[in-house]
């Protein structure tokens, strides 16, 4: 269930799920969304969504981690192969606004717009952390905000949610080192350059 007032509903989040489930190949491991139903009054809006039942545990409660989950090998190759799938969706959906970027980087990273102005967008998941990731097989949840985000951005987020634990950060950064450190995502293993998309206009 989802309530929020009817004059501030934001689409992107609001109907993201949704979209999700018309847009998202079934090859994409997350639990199917099954019905919907939204109404409203004079002042609130609400949904309510139905979902298939997964047995299977988040990898941890908070998104920010603190204790090292124990996953297999086989765990980290359906995430890059589940990286890799997400990034290929055509959408208009945007996760991360190029304007908040232009904003935020030079502040809290010391760098400059121009110097990441020109790389290259792929579809992202958004919300990227182990309380949204299930095992021993993954599940991929909350398909709120998911849109076009700067290329690796959902690895990013997941190294950035496992800093406080450095051994696990370590793992992320080894385990997706393809998507943090290459900036044009142009091999077999990766979506190629000509599905990327340059960011939307800023706003």
């Amino acid at each position: 269930m989802a309530t929020a007032p009817a004059d501030q509903i934001i689409d992107t989040y609001w109907n993201g799920a949704i979209e999700a489930q018309e847009s998202l190949p079934p090859s994409i491991p997350r639990p199917q969304l099954w019905r919907w139903h939204g109404w409203s009054d004079r002042t609130w809006a609400y949904r309510s969504e139905l979902y298939e039942y997964l047995a299977a545990d988040t990898l941890a409660v908070h998104a920010v981690i603190t204790t090292p989950p124990s996953v297999p090998a086989e765990w980290w190759t359906a995430v890059r192969a589940a990286l890799a799938a997400i990034a290929t969706i055509e959408t208009t959906r945007v996760t991360i606004q190029p304007g908040f970027l232009a904003w935020a980087k030079p502040r809290y990273l010391g760098i400059p717009a121009t110097d990441f102005a020109a790389l290259p967008w792929t579809t992202a998941h958004g919300d990227f952390h182990f309380a949204n990731l299930c095992a021993p097989d993954l599940h991929i949840l909350d398909w709120e905000g998911w849109g076009l985000a700067p290329a690796g951005y959902d690895a990013a987020m997941l190294h950035s949610y496992s800093l406080l634990t450095p051994d696990l950060a370590n793992r992320v950064q080894r385990e997706l080192a393809y998507p943090l450190a290459t900036p044009q995502a142009d091999t077999p293993n990766w979506p190629s350059s000509q599905n990327s998309c340059t960011p939307p206009s800023r706003g």
